[in-house]
């Protein structure tokens, strides 16, 4: 008896669609999907850019994680999570190796691992986030300072994209077993590795505008989509005779269309909601810059006018100098022809 159900998939034991216990099963892959998981990639990490563009305007502290947070919740979850498992929905496992058997073997996955996993891309992305990125008028020290934390945070960022890619396959549940090519493991880690520093060095060379984001966010969904790919490249799946259960807990068979919808509604509702926060922070950063500005301006005046009222009490007249000007001059210029020319001349020079 032949168990495959109306998609033709083997719901049964394998043997019974044809399969030989021990032998391997060849990959397919539908590129539709794989089409769909960038897309979904590419949203993800674009609407997480585009929302720490708003940290260098947030009053607080409180405001400034909660920002950060919906950011970590944009790469991790909507970037990483949903691109991983609508990239799963690509694979296709069919073809033994031996037996030539051609009915797909189905592909569930394992509840708590696949929740497990996403809080944990969430809980790691942020914290990368929170590393790389200067918050309100927070600024590097020294080139020195941001290459030592955007390397620390590539590193978390990196770290998050594989440790949420192999417990998303530990999780897999099926009538199989799997292998992963250490050199293969390696590469995918690397290529997450690279592309997330390069990603997270636009996001901070360049200003945050709409083409910053974007390239860090291609950048960004190469290195999710490369290490995706690669690393299920690095599995060998291999026909066995029962169910592999990871925590023995329930399992859940994904649906990859639901979870594309899902990430690409939650990031409009991250979008909309952090921009027009965003925005109302940002006029109100900006409004007590220019009330700050203001109050320096006239202070300044205040102090110029207090100086030259007190010039008036010397004995000799004096000659003002722009700040532009003075530091423009050489310091043999401003000892011999300011200084020296000016005491023969018998005159006083104030700057």
């Amino acid at each position: 008896m032949v168990l495959v159900d109306h998609l033709g998939e083997c719901v049964g034991p394998p043997v019974a669609c044809g399969y030989v216990v021990g032998e391997g099963v060849a990959k397919h892959f539908n590129i539709g999907l794989i089409i769909l998981s960038v897309v979904v990639a590419m949203c993800g990490a674009f609407t997480s850019l585009t929302i720490t563009g708003f940290l260098k305007h947030c009053p607080s502290r409180a405001w400034s994680h909660l920002f950060t947070w919906a950011a970590g919740l944009g790469l991790g979850v909507n970037t990483v999570w949903s691109m991983h498992f609508v990239g799963m929905g690509a694979l296709v496992l069919y073809g033994g190796d031996e037996s030539r058997a051609q009915a797909p073997l189905r592909i569930r996955f394992d509840a708590f691992c696949t929740v497990l996993s996403g809080a944990a891309a969430w809980l790691i992305a942020t914290t990368g986030l929170h590393l790389a990125l200067p918050v309100g008028s927070m600024r590097y020290a020294c080139r020195g300072e941001m290459f030592r934390r955007l390397s620390l945070a590539s590193f978390m960022v990196a770290a998050g994209v594989c440790t949420m890619h192999y417990l998303g396959m530990v999780s897999q549940s099926g009538y199989f077993h799997t292998h992963y090519d250490p050199v293969l493991v390696l590469t995918s880690a690397s290529i997450a590795l690279v592309a997330s520093w390069a990603g997270l060095y636009l996001l901070l060379v360049f200003q945050h505008n709409l083409l910053s984001h974007f390239l860090s966010a291609l950048v960004i969904t190469a290195a999710v989509s490369g290490m995706h790919y690669v690393g299920t490249f690095s599995a060998t799946y291999v026909v066995r005779d029962s169910v592999r259960l990871i925590t023995g807990r329930s399992t859940w068979l994904i649906q990859e269309e639901a979870v594309a919808i899902g990430s690409l509604v939650l990031d409009l509702m991250l979008y909309y909601v952090c921009n027009y926060y965003g925005e109302r922070q940002r006029r109100d950063y900006e409004l007590a810059e220019r009330r700050h500005n203001s109050y320096r301006d006239q202070e300044l005046q205040r102090v110029v006018s207090e100086a030259v009222a007190s010039v008036g009490e010397l004995s000799h007249p004096f000659v003002t100098l722009p700040a532009r000007y003075f530091l423009e001059l050489k310091r043999e210029d401003m000892w011999d022809d300011l200084h020296e020319n000016c005491r023969e001349a018998g005159m006083l020079q104030v700057f």
